[in-house]
């Protein structure tokens, strides 16, 4: 049994990564660079679902029917999976950012909408992982992983406006 998760568990994630490269890709394809939204991938969302669903309905089944081999810690670790799960799907539901003309609209996590203009952006950081961090002089604005669909349109717009990229190399410490 274990040497088939050594297996499995590598296809899923490629799988997962798979779907979100292929969402992007049609995305971008229904993109204006002026009017666009950056959110994460719908792949995230119905993992959340499952997620919640899935472990959810593991813990009212051992609830109805015990059989003496589950404790207090399934029921723990299934709850704290159910609740990530939760965590994931309003992450996917509220984060947004929306390019409208030369406006910047972004909600974070915390669903507070903040307000930016695109030539308040100083420099963009780009990191080892591709991730972004916007920043207004030292003020760190936002920041976008390459998983995000509009990631790439995002790019090409902060590229046509001239807007600095600092690249940012990190060393793997292992």
């Amino acid at each position: 049994m274990s040497k088939v998760m050594y297996f499995v568990i590598p296809l899923l994630v490629v799988m997962v990564f798979f779907i979100v490269r292929k969402g992007n890709e049609k995305a971008k394809k229904n993109m204006d660079e002026n009017y666009f939204k950056v959110r994460q991938p719908m792949i995230f969302l119905w993992i959340g679902i499952m997620c919640t669903l899935l472990f959810s309905a593991l813990i009212v089944y051992f609830s109805i029917f015990p059989d003496g081999t589950t404790d207090w810690m399934v029921y723990t670790i299934f709850s704290i999976i159910a609740v990530l799960g939760i965590f994931l799907i309003i992450y996917c539901i509220i984060w947004e950012l929306r390019i409208e003309g030369d406006q910047i609209v972004y909600i974070p996590f915390a669903g507070i909408k903040r307000n930016y203009s695109i030539n308040s952006i100083t420099r963009i950081k780009l990191y080892n992982n591709q991730k972004i961090e916007a920043y207004a002089g030292e003020k760190k604005l936002f920041s976008v992983e390459p998983t995000s669909r509009g990631y790439n349109v995002l790019i090409s717009r902060f590229k046509r406006e001239q807007i600095f990229f600092d690249i940012e190399l990190k060393k793997l410490s292992l």
